[in-house]
Protein backbone atom coordinates (compact mmCIF):
# COMPACT_ATOMS: atom_id res chain seq x y z
CA UNK A 1 0.00 0.00 0.00
CA UNK A 2 1.13 3.59 -0.89
CA UNK A 3 1.83 6.22 1.75
CA UNK A 4 0.09 9.55 0.79
CA UNK A 5 1.89 12.50 1.26
CA UNK A 6 -0.66 15.36 2.89
CA UNK A 7 -1.65 17.98 -0.06
CA UNK A 8 0.05 21.25 1.11
CA UNK A 9 -1.66 24.56 -0.38
CA UNK A 10 1.01 27.45 -1.59
CA UNK A 11 0.60 30.92 -0.29
CA UNK A 12 0.21 33.22 -3.26
CA UNK A 13 3.90 34.44 -2.07
CA UNK A 14 5.50 31.12 -2.70
CA UNK A 15 3.59 30.17 -5.42
CA UNK A 16 4.65 33.54 -7.19
CA UNK A 17 7.89 32.96 -6.65
CA UNK A 18 7.60 29.64 -8.29
CA UNK A 19 6.07 30.61 -11.36
CA UNK A 20 8.95 33.01 -11.49
CA UNK A 21 11.45 30.78 -11.55
CA UNK A 22 10.04 28.31 -14.01
CA UNK A 23 9.41 30.99 -16.14
CA UNK A 24 13.06 31.98 -15.62
CA UNK A 25 14.37 28.68 -16.21
CA UNK A 26 12.07 27.97 -19.26
CA UNK A 27 13.07 30.98 -20.89
CA UNK A 28 17.09 30.06 -20.34
CA UNK A 29 17.28 26.65 -19.84
CA UNK A 30 16.05 25.11 -23.04
CA UNK A 31 17.70 27.06 -25.81
CA UNK A 32 16.68 26.38 -29.56
CA UNK A 33 18.22 29.07 -31.98
CA UNK A 34 17.66 27.32 -34.97
CA UNK A 35 14.52 25.92 -33.60
CA UNK A 36 14.44 22.30 -34.63
CA UNK A 37 11.31 20.68 -34.20
CA UNK A 38 9.26 23.69 -33.31
CA UNK A 39 5.50 23.77 -33.88
CA UNK A 40 4.23 26.56 -36.52
CA UNK A 41 3.34 29.91 -35.12
CA UNK A 42 -0.22 29.67 -36.08
CA UNK A 43 -0.42 26.43 -33.23
CA UNK A 44 1.66 28.37 -31.08
CA UNK A 45 -0.86 31.18 -31.36
CA UNK A 46 -3.89 29.23 -31.43
CA UNK A 47 -2.33 27.97 -28.09
CA UNK A 48 -2.35 31.14 -26.66
CA UNK A 49 -5.23 32.29 -27.91
CA UNK A 50 -7.10 28.64 -26.28
CA UNK A 51 -8.87 27.84 -29.30
CA UNK A 52 -6.45 25.04 -30.67
CA UNK A 53 -8.11 21.47 -30.25
CA UNK A 54 -6.55 18.96 -31.99
CA UNK A 55 -5.20 15.58 -31.10
CA UNK A 56 -1.70 17.23 -31.23
CA UNK A 57 -2.33 19.94 -28.53
CA UNK A 58 -0.59 18.14 -25.87
CA UNK A 59 2.38 17.90 -28.29
CA UNK A 60 2.79 21.15 -29.21
CA UNK A 61 1.93 22.24 -25.53
CA UNK A 62 4.88 20.26 -24.55
CA UNK A 63 7.11 21.17 -26.89
CA UNK A 64 6.32 25.19 -25.76
CA UNK A 65 7.02 24.29 -22.20
CA UNK A 66 10.15 22.74 -22.99
CA UNK A 67 11.87 24.98 -25.33
CA UNK A 68 12.64 28.41 -24.77
CA UNK A 69 12.00 30.72 -27.98
CA UNK A 70 8.50 28.64 -28.43
CA UNK A 71 7.96 29.69 -24.41
CA UNK A 72 8.66 33.39 -25.23
CA UNK A 73 6.59 33.27 -28.29
CA UNK A 74 4.00 31.66 -26.83
CA UNK A 75 4.11 34.38 -23.77
CA UNK A 76 3.87 37.56 -26.06
CA UNK A 77 1.02 36.14 -27.95
CA UNK A 78 -0.36 35.40 -24.56
CA UNK A 79 -0.16 39.00 -23.74
CA UNK A 80 -1.34 40.50 -26.45
CA UNK A 81 -4.74 38.11 -26.34
CA UNK A 82 -5.07 38.64 -22.74
CA UNK A 83 -4.64 42.57 -23.48
CA UNK A 84 -7.30 42.44 -25.95
CA UNK A 85 -9.91 40.18 -23.92
CA UNK A 86 -9.68 42.75 -21.51
CA UNK A 87 -10.18 45.69 -23.55
CA UNK A 88 -13.28 43.95 -25.03
CA UNK A 89 -14.47 43.57 -21.85
CA UNK A 90 -14.12 47.25 -20.65
CA UNK A 91 -15.55 48.32 -23.60
CA UNK A 92 -18.80 46.12 -23.39
CA UNK A 93 -18.91 47.23 -19.58
CA UNK A 94 -18.73 50.65 -20.63
CA UNK A 95 -21.33 50.63 -23.19
CA UNK A 96 -23.81 48.81 -20.93
CA UNK A 97 -22.87 51.51 -17.80
CA UNK A 98 -24.20 54.20 -20.19
CA UNK A 99 -27.33 52.43 -21.99
CA UNK A 100 -28.18 51.38 -18.22
CA UNK A 101 -27.61 55.46 -17.54
CA UNK A 102 -29.24 56.62 -20.32
CA UNK A 103 -32.21 54.48 -19.95
CA UNK A 104 -32.43 55.78 -16.30
CA UNK A 105 -31.80 59.18 -16.77
CA UNK A 106 -33.98 59.70 -20.15
CA UNK A 107 -36.09 56.85 -19.84
CA UNK A 108 -37.65 57.11 -16.27
CA UNK A 109 -39.75 60.71 -17.56
CA UNK A 110 -41.66 58.05 -19.39
CA UNK A 111 -42.01 54.96 -17.74
CA UNK A 112 -43.78 54.80 -14.52
CA UNK A 113 -44.32 57.90 -13.63
CA UNK A 114 -48.17 58.31 -15.12
CA UNK A 115 -50.76 60.84 -13.45
CA UNK A 116 -53.38 60.03 -11.68
CA UNK A 117 -56.77 60.56 -13.45
CA UNK A 118 -57.80 64.20 -13.02
CA UNK A 119 -60.56 64.18 -10.54
CA UNK A 120 -63.82 65.53 -12.46
CA UNK A 121 -65.61 68.74 -10.95
CA UNK A 122 -69.61 67.42 -10.31
CA UNK A 123 -70.66 70.90 -11.84
CA UNK A 124 -69.27 70.74 -14.91
CA UNK A 125 -68.04 67.98 -15.96
CA UNK A 126 -64.57 69.00 -16.53
CA UNK A 127 -61.34 68.41 -14.61
CA UNK A 128 -59.99 70.32 -12.17
CA UNK A 129 -57.60 71.73 -14.60
CA UNK A 130 -59.42 72.15 -17.46
CA UNK A 131 -61.68 74.55 -14.86
CA UNK A 132 -58.56 76.29 -14.29
CA UNK A 133 -57.76 77.05 -17.93
CA UNK A 134 -61.35 78.26 -18.43
CA UNK A 135 -61.29 80.61 -15.65
CA UNK A 136 -57.68 81.81 -16.53
CA UNK A 137 -58.55 82.32 -20.05
CA UNK A 138 -61.60 84.14 -19.30
CA UNK A 139 -59.25 86.65 -17.05
CA UNK A 140 -56.67 87.03 -19.62
CA UNK A 141 -58.78 87.31 -22.68
CA UNK A 142 -60.10 91.20 -23.90
CA UNK A 143 -63.92 91.28 -24.07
Amino acid sequence: MEEQLPYRHFSRREERRLIESALNAVTSDFPNPERFGCPESSAVIAIAQGRLSSPETEDVIDHVATCSPCFLEYSQHRRRHRIRVITKVALASAAGLILIAGLWRFGSAHVGHRQPPMAKDSGTGQSRDQNLLNTTSETISPT
